[in-house]
């Protein structure tokens, strides 16, 4: 419970525009697959989920600040192209 706390402590801390985030899932070989005292399914999806609230929280308290706002943004053009069907 402490790694996670510290996981929302950082986020919570930091306050991340945007993050990609996956529930965690054992890998063979690696060692934490064979650790002891191993997450149940259903905790680590509440923790993700809590961790997903919290980080679209602070992603939304960090876009209110230039709500009115005139803002410079740099944009690349890109051609597209026509998909023929063949």
């Amino acid at each position: 419970m402490r790694i996670f706390q510290d996981t929302m402590d950082v986020v919570n801390e930091v306050g991340f525009e945007n993050a990609f985030m996956f529930m965690y899932s054992k890998r063979t070989g690696t060692p934490a697959a064979t650790m002891e005292e191993q997450v149940d399914e259903q905790t680590k999806n509440e923790r993700l989920q809590q961790l997903m609230r919290l980080q679209n929280m602070k992603a939304k308290e960090e876009s209110q600040k230039y709500l009115g706002q005139t803002v410079k943004s740099v944009s690349r053009r890109t051609e597209q192209k026509k998909i023929l069907k063949c």
